[in-house]
């Protein structure tokens, strides 16, 4: 059943943000969209259906203006947190936006909601809080119950946005918080390694894969979208929730290229080298970390949630 109040979603131009917009929409849900200027544009079917859209300069200043915050979240009952900066370039030099954007505007957001008494608020984080994975072939795979590992300042400023939501939450028995740890999101326009491996893919270069093999837990945007909307739906209040959403099925990176040359109408061209050599070329070349995140294992155990509620696989 549609609940009435609007959500509030920021990061609607993004990749999950638009997916998540159109369905929502469709479901018959009112909206709320924040977008940025200068970022990713909105989509212009979203543009046409949709009128409440709010753009902002900078997200830290948004949500700590009392006024324009309290202006944001009226007629607002639950809100899902897109908005984000990713990690991408060098994360050292740009360690204090990370943590602007990713901590102190998300803290920001969140009390302005607690003050408007919402319903709900959805957090997006990512599984880099639990590690960035092995190179290996396979690993034990991450549970909400592991001690969180977090490296760079995407993954860490993420954690510490987790601690201080989780701290401010615990206060208000009437709010209900669900973290939202992600793995690599696949779909049709999808950005980061899975753009750089179609676009590869697409140049009809052989692909250098270990030998032995990886597995690696994903999630398609078609499924995110709907374990959303299933929180949003909810009506049972369980604060301090945090979920490990992935397919049941899990990936190696060979698959996943057959799979991507498919899309793209090209035929997938692998070269098979032990993993001792691959990470010395990843070495040679000051590329360890982008190694690990397409070549090694990075396994989720997405039954293993906090809070109750269904399956996430």
């Amino acid at each position: 059943m549609v609940q009435s109040g609007k959500i509030l979603i920021t990061g609607a131009a993004g990749f999950v943000g638009a997916a998540l917009c159109r369905h929502l929409h469709r479901q018959g849900y009112a909206l709320r969209l924040l977008v940025r200027r200068g970022g990713s544009q909105l989509p212009k079917d979203l543009l046409n259906d949709l009128s409440d859209v709010v753009e902002v300069d900078d997200l830290c200043d948004t949500f700590t203006d009392e006024f324009f915050g309290s202006d944001l979240l009226a007629g607002v009952d639950r809100v899902v947190h897109l908005a984000a900066r990713v990690h991408t370039g060098d994360q050292s030099a740009l360690a204090d936006l990370f943590f602007c954007d990713n901590l102190d505007a998300t803290v920001a957001l969140a009390q302005v909601a607690l003050n408007a008494r919402v319903k709900k608020f959805i957090f997006i984080s990512t599984i880099k809080v639990n590690g960035e994975g092995v190179l290996k072939a396979d690993h034990l795979p991450y549970k909400v119950s592991d001690l969180p590992r977090p490296e760079g300042a995407y993954a860490v400023s993420k954690w510490r946005a987790e601690q201080e939501l989780t701290s401010l939450f615990t206060h208000f028995e009437a709010s209900e918080l669900v973290i939202l740890r992600l793995p690599l999101i696949y779909g049709a326009q999808a950005k980061g390694n899975y753009a750089f491996l179609q676009k590869w893919l697409s140049w009809g270069l052989p692909l250098p894969i270990p030998r032995a093999g990886n597995r690696r837990s994903l999630l398609a945007l078609d499924r995110l979208v709907e374990i959303i909307e299933d929180i949003l739906a909810a009506t049972a209040i369980t604060s301090g929730k945090l979920q490990l959403p992935c397919d049941r099925e899990e990936w190696s990176t060979e698959r996943l290229a057959h799979d991507l040359a498919q899309k793209v109408g090209c035929r997938a061209r692998t070269l098979a080298i032990p993993a001792p050599l691959l990470h010395w070329l990843a070495t040679l070349l000051n590329c360890e970390d982008f190694c690990v995140k397409l070549f090694g294992s990075l396994r989720v155990d997405c039954f293993d949630n906090v809070g109750g509620g269904k399956s996430s696989g």
